[in-house]
């Protein structure tokens, strides 16, 4: 596709959004939706600003296949339009993106990436043990987002919350050993921290996870 030519052709009509099938696929061709969002001049401007600045940093040039489409946002499905329409298919991308983000949390903090070499039997309890410790601090992370929501109409970063639970699981860990009340103690201890500290600071234009669950 020229695309190119399809972000010009869209400026010259005044559309913001469109949809085409399409078909992807070196060798098997796989029939899709491709659904395609104008950029307003200015995030257009900023998106070549920053990829230029990137490009430089690592000392090559812009290529050709990004200048052709930069102005425009692609989303690809393979979900009919009956199960959902395009600009709801949109919303949704919102919070796949969410999703990657958490990931970069379960890497840059739960370092569930970084494995040393050892026996597979030790691989799959400390495999086992990191993502307990994941899912247990989504727990305790997403009580606190209710909690805070409901009462201060506050929306956490999970990113700070993960990170002090991370610098205090010694006492986690004891906390666990000596009990469920040793237990509900320290979780108690983590809400009474100053829950500013954990506030998400939020983007212009940008929906937290909590918004836009919320927002449906």
């Amino acid at each position: 596709m020229d695309f190119f030519k399809l972000e010009k052709h869209l400026r010259k009509t005044k559309q913001t959004f469109i949809e085409k099938q399409v078909y992807i696929g070196k060798n098997e061709k796989l029939k899709i939706r491709l659904l395609i969002e104008l950029l307003p001049e200015q995030k257009k401007k900023e998106r070549l600003r920053k990829n230029q600045q990137t490009a430089k940093k690592k000392g090559r040039k812009v290529g050709k296949c990004f200048k052709d489409h930069y102005g425009l946002n692609l989303f690809i499905s393979n979900i009919d339009e009956k199960s959902i329409k395009g600009e709801e298919l949109r919303e949704l991308y919102k919070l796949r993106w969410q999703i990657e983000l958490m990931f970069k949390i379960w890497k840059s903090i739960g370092e569930i990436h970084q494995i040393k070499k050892m026996k597979v039997e030790r691989f799959e309890c400390y495999l086992y043990a990191k993502l307990l410790w994941i899912v247990i601090n989504w727990k305790i992370f997403w009580q606190m987002q209710i909690f805070t929501i409901q009462q201060r109409a506050i929306v956490l970063s999970a990113y700070k919350v993960f990170k002090t639970l991370k610098h205090s699981l010694y006492e986690f860990r004891q906390a666990i050993i000596n009990g469920k009340e040793s237990l509900s103690e320290y979780i108690c201890g983590i809400m009474n921290i100053n829950i500013q500290q954990f506030k998400l600071e939020k983007r212009k234009d940008k929906l937290s996870l909590q918004e836009l669950i919320a927002s449906y």
